[in-house]
């Protein structure tokens, strides 16, 4: 069933990008990538880095992932000698330490998808207008999004097209329009 449902997705694209072809161009675009890639996000990403309390969980974690391998190593080195119990407690320190590493790393991990959130819900407007912008002034006839295109070679997800030149990616032009203003 899945084998069909990727044929005719395939064959449907097939037929489409023939039709277009005769039409305009053929290109690609990552949105997302492209919005990352202005000097707005770049400098918010930065801003969030050095906020103190963004510091404060960064070295936390830097601290507690070298005490990780402290521990690790320290293991390895004296696992024979050591008693069952010794061994059980360097398991748990272990444990403790990851589940704490852990909590850091999801602290992180909001903080830069609150940010990131906001940049998406502030550039998605002017990014579908650039690329409007360049669909008109490039004469392009079928746009696909990146994310459904890979490489031939490289076999993730469910691609609707299996080749695509870099050179039809919009993604960095997009950019350029965004930085632009």
């Amino acid at each position: 069933m899945r084998f069909l449902v990727k044929l005719a997705a395939s064959m449907l694209a097939v037929v489409l990008s023939t039709s277009v072809l005769a039409q305009g161009k053929v290109a690609v675009v990552d949105l997302n990538a492209a919005i990352m890639e202005t000097d707005v996000a770049k400098m918010r990403i930065q801003e969030l880095q050095a906020q103190a309390d963004v510091q404060e969980v960064i070295t936390e974690a830097e601290t507690l992932m070298a005490d990780i391998r402290a521990l690790q190593e320290e293991g390895q080195a004296n696992s024979v000698t050591w008693s069952a119990e010794r061994l059980q407690e360097q398991q748990a320190a272990i444990q403790s330490k990851s589940v704490d590493f852990q909590a850091a790393q999801t602290k992180l991990n909001d903080a830069q998808n609150r940010v990131v959130g906001t940049l998406m819900q502030e550039l998605r407007p002017r990014a579908g207008q650039a690329v409007q912008d360049l669909i008109q002034s490039e004469g392009i006839g079928l746009l696909l999004d990146k994310s459904a295109v890979y490489p031939v070679g490289r076999q993730q997800g469910s691609p609707v097209v299996l080749y695509v030149d870099t050179s039809f990616d919009l993604t960095p032009r997009v950019t350029e329009k965004l930085n632009q203003g």
